[in-house]
């Protein structure tokens, strides 16, 4: 897993992030080897990235990675989608997302889409703060407790709002972690492996046709096209 994390294009963020967890689990044997206390590095996760950004990915990677470092203790990922849940909150059928976060003992729990939680379509329903306010609390009764992880992913204007109006939530998490969009010549990259995966083989003139269309793509299209699933 680590080897794929370094081949990837791009990412220098969210490889930095991983790097320093790395050198963080071996301080802490070090410490443990000359009789001294741990020091719990804080796993709790903000991801910033639009969509088809390998956010999902991201995550599969640290749970993995972390797994194996011994930072968790387990690497089951558990995903809550936020617009589901608020529609959830809304109809009363949500169930006790405070009791999700306590049984928690291992793995990652991730929350997609999390920039929802700021003035969502359900605003007049006051649903983002009963879950704001669940998340808080849950996560100051599990503050001691190691070996999980959760993780906020979604889009940098949302959840900057949303931390800016409850600084209280962002105290549990990590700085944020940036996946960023790829550039054309980190999409030009990943040609040879997706091709490899699906055992294609372009000709030069699919290949030009191929670069040219990416490169289309990230100068005139929307938000959300510089990624690989462009490519698939």
């Amino acid at each position: 897993m680590l080897q794929e994390l370094h081949d990837m294009p791009g990412m220098e963020s969210f490889k930095k992030r991983v790097e320093d967890r790395k050198v963080c689990s071996r301080v802490n044997k070090e410490r443990v080897e000359a009789g001294l206390p741990e020091i719990p590095p804080i796993l709790n996760t903000i991801l910033i990235g639009g969509i088809g950004t390998n956010v999902t990915r991201c995550v599969e990677m640290m749970a993995d990675i972390y797994f194996n470092l011994g930072l968790l203790k387990g690497c089951e990922i558990q995903t809550i989608n936020v617009t589901s849940l608020l529609s959830d909150t809304v109809n009363g059928s949500s169930g006790n997302m405070s009791q999700k976060i306590r049984d928690m003992y291992s793995g990652v729990l991730l929350f997609e889409k999390a920039h929802e939680l700021y003035k969502s379509e359900y605003k007049n329903y006051d649903c983002e703060p009963q879950i704001i306010r669940a998340l808080i609390d849950s996560l100051g009764q599990v503050r001691n407790q190691s070996g999980w992880m959760l993780v906020l992913s979604g889009y940098e204007d949302g959840l900057e709002s949303l931390f800016a109006a409850n600084p209280e939530l962002k105290g549990y998490f990590s700085a944020p972690v940036y996946v960023d969009d790829f550039s054309s010549k980190e999409l030009f990259r990943l040609i040879d492996p997706i091709c490899s995966e699906y055992k294609l083989k372009l000709t030069p003139e699919a290949r030009n046709k191929l670069e040219m269309y990416i490169q289309y793509k990230q100068n005139y299209a929307s938000v959300g096209y510089e990624n690989q699933d462009m490519i698939k």
